[in-house]
């Protein structure tokens, strides 16, 4: 989006715009969750966990930060994991003609998914759905998806493709040369 800006005076606007979107909550959260992973590794091999907050005055403030992980930022982590995991993974990418929908995606209902789709409200599996009826919600994609799952296959798209792991996300096999 930024290098399609013409003028760099429009690229610093839009770069500009889009850092503030980051701030402060993302860059609050992304902190305390660096410095909570910092803190407790240290902690850690220190070989005496918790004399370092005692001794220094910590104690309240790293049970502020630990709540803090435990309840807002570590599940998040999780979700945005789990989430980027599934998404990267149900795209094609590179060889795939952007007009044609069979080849774009697939769907990723295998029971090995299961643990990451609990944490994206089996989007691995919906997600599809998307790409051919554009306007539902997701939980309508949920009511649906047997009988859209049975269309799909019919339609050729692809399900638990897991090779496409190793093709880098491609539809076809890579060639070597």
């Amino acid at each position: 989006m930024i290098a399609r800006e013409a003028g760099w005076k429009n690229k610093v606007r839009l770069l500009l715009t889009g850092a503030r979107a980051y701030v402060p909550l993302t860059v609050l959260s992304w902190s305390i969750w660096y410095v909570f992973l910092v803190f407790h590794t240290a902690d850690y091999f220190n070989g005496a966990p918790g004399f370092y907050a005692e001794t220094h005055g910590l104690s309240a403030w790293v049970a502020v930060m630990n709540t803090l992980v435990v309840v807002l930022i570590a599940p998040n982590v999780l979700r945005s994991f789990c989430l980027h995991f599934i998404t990267s993974n149900i795209h094609y990418y590179g060889d795939v003609d952007p007009k044609n929908f069979i080849t774009q995606t697939q769907v990723l209902n295998n029971p090995w998914f299961w643990p990451l789709q609990l944490f994206c409200a089996n989007f691995g599996s919906t997600h599809g759905i998307h790409h051919f009826v554009v306007g539902e919600p997701f939980y309508v994609r949920q009511i649906t998806a047997r009988h859209a799952h049975q269309a799909m296959r019919e339609m050729g798209v692809r399900f638990n493709d897991v090779a496409s792991f190793f093709r880098a996300n491609r539809w076809g096999v890579v060639e070597t040369p």
